[in-house]
């Protein structure tokens, strides 16, 4: 015997439980509110929507029909039930999306071209970087200019470092090199104030915090990303729950409408 239901968690998304109550085996499927991409957002709707639909068809299908047959009805139903065309749709985006939030870290990983002047600044920092130990490495990180990390990317330099360390690398990098490539310091000016009545020039630490604030914005997609991969990931195992079917095949039935025998 199979169970479905769906709930709503307010402000967060909804939860889509299937059941076997006779092998006690359960799926869940969470689409979550709040993606940062609008179309996202709309197939998303659109999958939740179907999921509640195909709650309603496989509680109705195991009420009407024989235990042996309930699975093939099961398919029919995500199949023409619209479980099929909305995953294929959310799918779609979600491609697009990860292209796009790909692209977009592919640029901002890019250092700026170098001139023959700070190819030599870039050599050096390659060079005192690589006979540093790891905590002259950590300090170096933090210290250097967008030149001298430019240097450590080129040389591939930080994909030898721990995991953290890279990750804070490629941070620092990221948002030095968005200060100058969006020209931030031009739009980020000090302002003289009665407690700073001759501030004038660059506010550097605005300019950080605005490049910042857009790295945080590029990780969020890639948060996105993820939690899209598991919406998709949790529905197929779901559809081999409700059909009897192996995890291959719900994935086929899903994306060709292919019925497994």
């Amino acid at each position: 015997m199979l169970q479905a239901s769906q709930t709503v968690i307010v402000g967060r998304g909804t939860n889509t439980t299937f059941l076997n109550t006779r092998s006690s085996q359960r799926a869940a499927v969470f689409v979550p509110y709040g993606l940062s991409d609008p179309t996202l957002v709309e197939r998303a709707s659109e999958m939740a929507v179907a999921l509640e639909n195909l709650c309603g068809s496989v509680r109705v299908n195991a009420s009407q029909f024989l235990p042996e047959v309930v699975p093939q009805n099961n398919r029919a139903a995500v199949i023409n039930g619209g479980t099929r065309k909305a995953f294929m749709a959310f799918q779609t985006a979600a491609i697009d999306f990860r292209q796009a939030a790909d692209k977009a870290m592919a640029v901002a990983m890019t250092p700026i071209a170098a001139t023959s002047a700070t190819q030599m600044i870039r050599g050096r920092a390659v060079k005192h970087f690589d006979a540093a130990d790891i905590a002259g490495k950590a300090a170096m990180i933090q210290s250097f200019t967008l030149e001298q990390l430019s240097g450590l990317v080129d040389a591939g330099a930080l994909d030898a470092l721990p995991n953290d360390l890279a990750t804070i690398a490629r941070d620092q990098f990221m948002i030095l090199a968005h200060v100058a490539r969006a020209g931030l310091q031009a739009n980020f000016q000090r302002q003289a104030s009665a407690a700073d009545p001759l501030a004038s020039g660059a506010d550097v630490d605005a300019a950080m915090a605005a490049s910042k604030a857009s790295l945080d914005a590029l990780k969020a997609r890639f948060a996105d990303v993820d939690a899209a991969a598991n919406v998709l990931r949790s529905i197929v195992t779901a559809v081999a729950l409700i059909c009897e079917i192996t995890i291959d095949d719900a994935y086929a039935v899903l994306t060709s409408a292919a019925i497994a025998n």
